[in-house]
């Protein structure tokens, strides 16, 4: 049985896969990591999580100094959203709000 404290480090470990857009495989040889493991960690924190009743994350924005640039939105799932620089913030968080 797993004690709270690996439980946390493992989830966090998860989480950390999750921000970083790494394929799980690409993520586990970058941290010295079984596979297998990290996909039964996954499991138990999907299991563990509240379950929400839509399909939306949250949206993480980051600013950058490069002009006419565009603006990519990645979710854990790898799906990727590019916008343009113009996008207006305050019309995205309205209609992700819906």
């Amino acid at each position: 049985m797993i004690n709270r404290k690996n439980k946390e480090a493992m989830f966090s470990m998860v989480r950390q896969w999750q921000e970083s857009g790494l394929s799980q495989a690409e993520f586990s040889r970058k941290h010295k990591l079984n596979n297998k493991t990290l996909n039964n960690w996954i499991k138990q924190f999907k299991e563990a999580e509240p379950q929400i009743n839509n399909n939306f994350v949250p949206l993480i924005t980051e600013t950058s100094n490069n002009c006419g640039s565009p603006i990519f939105v990645r979710y854990p799932n790898g799906v990727e959203i590019e916008l343009p620089e113009t996008i207006n913030f305050t019309k995205l968080k309205e209609l992700i709000n819906l």
